[in-house]
């Protein structure tokens, strides 16, 4: 097994049990302890997980940080959906930055759609998606990789930040609360997408209903600094409606990926 898929499984556990052991973990996965407590410590690095005499403990306020694979699995079809609507705010010819996410994955394979396009990522597997396209242009941010997120962060992503500008930002996140705005569990992550929103001309969150109302550890952005919100229509009204008191444009997607329900922002 390789060592990536190895730590997916470990996380999988701390999800589950919330601890394991050194010990058991060498013994399921037929690898030595000293191999274990690498994976362990390296995970601890990330802030997947908090290391203990013999094993480790989930972090809880990390825990919504599942990796990639995971994540794409919970509400698939909404995020079908939500990608589908966020096409039509593209026009051909832009410039598009998307950061990593599950959705935001999603939204860039229906881009081929347009023409002319120049698109920017953080995302392994969005490059993979696009590479090779004579519709796109392709630009990726590279740093140092993160393996639960498949996401390049780090100083030379924030240098390569710094020096663009583009016409439109797809936010993935893993919470969003009218308190706190949009966050991330992760700190790398969280100033990279700070360094998003700076670069971009208008912002605009893609995000499936089980991310409104949560906040994760770091903040990105208050939610007044969001032009656009794509979302499903499992979002409650009242939320709808507050977003859009405050400044944010919602579009609400149906099982076509169409636009059923627009909450004007009010600024």
């Amino acid at each position: 097994m390789l060592a990536a898929k190895r730590r997916q499984e470990v996380l999988a556990l701390l999800e589950h049990n919330g601890n394991v052991s050194v010990v058991e973990l060498s013994r399921t996965f037929g690898v030595s302890e000293v191999t274990i407590r690498q994976d362990l410590t390296r995970m601890a690095q990330e802030g997947l997980l908090c290391r203990t005499h013999g094993g480790a403990i989930l972090n809880k306020s990390t825990s919504s940080e599942l990796f990639l694979n995971v994540r794409a699995r919970r509400n698939m079809d909404e995020k079908v959906n939500i990608a589908q609507a966020a096409l039509d705010l593209v026009n051909d010819g832009e410039v598009v930055l998307l950061n990593d996410g599950t959705t935001t994955a999603l939204v860039a394979q229906k881009l081929p759609a347009r023409k002319n396009l120049t698109v920017i990522t953080n995302a392994l597997n969005i490059a993979n998606e696009l590479a090779g396209l004579s519709s796109v242009k392709l630009i990726l941010l590279g740093g140092q990789y993160r393996d639960v997120t498949g996401a390049f962060v780090g100083p030379l992503v924030l240098q390569s930040l710094s020096q663009i500008q583009v016409d439109k930002l797809f936010l993935g996140v893993d919470g969003f609360s009218l308190k706190h705005g949009v966050s991330s569990p992760n700190f790398l992550e969280t100033e990279v997408n700070r360094a998003m929103i700076e670069a971009a001309q208008e912002v605009i969150v893609v995000a499936d209903h089980s991310k409104f109302g949560k906040d994760t550890l770091y903040q990105i952005a208050p939610a007044n600094k969001i032009h656009t919100v794509v979302s499903d229509n499992r979002i409650p009204e009242e939320y709808a409606r507050e977003l859009a008191r405050i400044g944010v444009k919602v579009l609400l997607a149906d099982k076509e990926g169409r636009v059923i329900m627009r909450y004007h922002a009010q600024k």
